[in-house]
C-alpha cells in the first residue's frame, strides 16, 4: 500500500508538467558500477510502473548493472554506453537521447546524476521534455552547498523530487540561495520491492547462520537489525539506533544487534 501511494505521489507531480493523458517517462540510469540502495529503488519503481501499464522507457549503461537487472526480469531497456563521463561518452550519449526522442516523443526524463543535467537541457530545447531530478542523499553531503559546478547543473530545471523532507528542506534553500529557477521542489519517499523480504525463505536457521558466518552462539532473543551505509556524517542515523539499543538495555532488555 506504500508503495502505491508513492507510485500516485510521483505519477501526480509528474501530471503536473505535461497535459499528455499517458506521458512517456525515460528514467536515466545513475551509471554507477555498483548496485546500492539508489539502483534497487529505481528498478523497484520501473517495475510498478510497467505493472500498471505506464507508458515508460529505461535509459541504462550497456551491460552495467541496470542492463543485467532488466535482462534477469525480463525488461528490455535502451542502452547507451556510458562506462566514462569523457566528453566524447556525453556527445554519444547525447545522440542516443536524441535518436529516442526522435523516434518516440518523450515528455519526461527523470534523472539521478546531476552531471548528466547539462546534457538534457541542451537537448530539451529541441525536444520540449521535462527535466526531472531526483536526490537520493543530502545535497550537502553528496556536493555541497558551495559546488558551483553543480548549481550550473540544477539551474532551469522543470523539477525535483526529494526522498526525504530533509533533502526537499535543502533544496529549497538551495535554490533561492543560488537563484536556481526550479519551480517544482517535492519530497517522495523511495520505493522499495517488498518481495524481497516478503518472498525470502531462508536456508539456514539462525543459530546456524550466524555461528558458520561469524562464530556466534545465537540465543532464542529478538535480532534488531540495520543495513545502511557507515557514513562518518551520521545520515543514516545508527548514532540514534545506537542510543535506543543503550536504553533498551539499560532497562534490562536482552537482544542480538546486528549492523551492516
Amino acid at each position: 500500500m506504500f508503495n502505491a501511494k508513492i507510485i500516485i505521489a510521483t505519477m501526480v507531480f509528474v501530471a503536473s508538467f505535461t497535459q499528455a493523458q499517458q506521458p512517456h517517462i525515460v528514467f536515466m540510469d545513475s551509471f554507477g558500477v555498483a548496485w546500492r540502495g539508489v539502483e534497487g529503488a529505481l528498478l523497484a519503481q520501473y517495475k510498478m510502473l510497467h505493472a500498471q501499464g505506464r507508458n515508460i522507457t529505461m535509459l541504462a549503461n550497456q551491460n552495467g548493472q541496470m542492463h543485467k537487472a532488466f535482462q534477469k526480469h525480463g525488461f528490455a531497456c535502451e542502452l547507451v554506453n556510458a562506462h566514462t563521463r569523457d566528453k566524447k561518452s556525453l556527445m554519444q550519449m547525447q545522440d542516443d537521447i536524441a535518436r529516442l526522442c526522435k523516434q518516440k516523443p518523450v515528455d519526461v526524463v527523470i534523472c539521478l546524476r546531476h552531471d548528466y543535467l547539462s546534457l538534457l537541457k541542451a537537448l530539451r530545447d529541441l525536444y520540449h521534455f521535462k527535466i526531472v531530478f531526483i536526490q537520493h542523499t543530502p545535497f550537502s553531503l553528496s556536493l555541497g552547498y558551495d559546488n558551483q559546478h553543480a548549481c550550473d547543473q540544477l539551474k532551469g530545471i522543470d523539477g525535483v523530487i526529494a526522498v526525504t523532507p530533509k533533502i526537499k528542506d535543502e533544496f529549497v534553500a538551495l535554490n533561492s540561495k543560488n537563484n536556481l529557477g526550479i519551480q517544482h521542489i517535492t519530497c517522495i519517499p523511495s520505493v522499495s520491492d517488498d518481495a524481497y523480504f516478503t518472498g525470502y525463505v531462508a536456508q539456514q536457521s539462525r543459530q546456524e547462520y550466524f555461528k558458520e558466518k561469524f562464530n556466534i552462539d545465537v540465543r532464542q532473543l529478538p535480532v534488531i537489525s540495520m543495513v545502511a551505509n557507515f557514513y562518518t556524517s551520521g545520515f543514516k542515523q545508527h548514532e540514534i539506533l545506537v542510543q535506543a539499543l543503550a536504553l533498551l538495555k539499560k532497562q534490562g532488555y536482552e537482544f542480538h544487534a546486528f549492523l551492516a
